[in-house]
């Protein structure tokens, strides 16, 4: 969001969003770093700091591409949900709902088939949220680029709030 506030104020210059893009990176590895160090390792740490990383890096070393990037920050961030939400499934993994859950509950309950397979349903749920967030944080609000930012980033956090959340619980 940081990326997205300061992209729009510098009317999406790259030059300009070279040094926070680094200082950001340099960030997040590191935070990355020392959660595998700590051994605490999430899908949304891999997911959202590998499409941050990425999309830093395409800055330095692919600018058109980086350019691209820095006008979609904040779809970038419901990418990395989405692809949080898309692959482990994909790949025979618990989905990313089991560890939020998991916690909540008796290992007995846990390791049971049906317990997977709410957190699957669930987890495709929320893979359905990130994708129309994609979209809606795409879609033209506004023609002013600052109230355009903002409804863009409420939006969809106001779908995942009324109707995830509750159909989580």
């Amino acid at each position: 969001i940081i990326l997205n506030i300061l992209s729009e104020a510098s009317m999406n210059s790259l030059e300009t969003m070279k040094p926070f893009v680094l200082i950001i990176n340099v960030i997040l590895i590191l935070n990355l770093l020392v959660a595998i160090k700590m051994k605490i390792s999430t899908y949304f740490m891999f997911g959202l700091t590998g499409v941050a990383v990425l999309g830093g890096v395409s800055v330095f070393a692919f600018p058109p591409l980086g350019e691209i990037y820095l006008r979609n920050i904040i779809v970038g961030l419901y990418l990395g949900l989405f692809i949080v939400a898309a692959f482990p499934p994909l790949f025979k993994m618990k989905p990313f709902t089991f560890e939020f859950s998991v916690k909540d509950y008796p290992k007995a309950i846990t390791e049971g088939q049906q317990f997977l397979k709410i957190n699957l349903i669930i987890n495709y749920i929320w893979l359905f949220l990130f994708a129309v967030a994609i979209v809606l944080t795409k879609v033209q609000y506004s023609s002013d680029s600052g109230i355009q930012t903002i409804i863009a980033i409420v939006v969809p956090i106001l779908l995942q709030v009324i109707i995830g959340i509750p159909l989580t619980i």
